[in-house]
């Protein structure tokens, strides 16, 4: 029985001198995972920045052809002196009309990248 406890207690001590070593791997390899996490997120927040970028440009793109073939066919029925505050008006009706769609959506995927739980 003392043999077994003494190899007992060799085998601690010997866990014991290895521990700090370990425990530096351990942080390491933690560092290292956080830091990959971090990478992750950044550029898949980049990512969603630019695509939001390019369908606000896309969605006012559009709204700017709209407004302009729109101004086109109303110039044959409005007096050319209230042609500009039509054609300004319905500019006005579009970019809300754009900037709503555009809340809702960031609102939707928000919510579903919550889960829809929080609301």
């Amino acid at each position: 029985m003392p043999t077994q406890a003494n190899q007992n207690v060799h085998a601690k001590l010997a866990r014991m001198r290895r521990a700090p070593h370990a425990a530096t791997r351990l942080a390491e390899m933690f560092g290292a995972a956080l830091i990959r996490l971090r990478t992750t997120a950044q550029s898949e927040a980049e990512a969603l920045v630019e695509n939001e970028r390019r369908e606000l440009a896309d969605g006012l793109d559009a709204v700017a052809r709209v407004t302009e073939f729109a101004a086109q066919l109303i110039a044959r029925f409005v007096p050319p002196a209230s042609r500009e505050n039509e054609h300004g008006k319905l500019r006005k009706l579009l970019m809300n009309v754009a900037r709503v769609k555009t809340r809702n959506e960031r609102r939707k995927r928000d919510d579903k990248d919550r889960g829809g739980d929080e609301r």
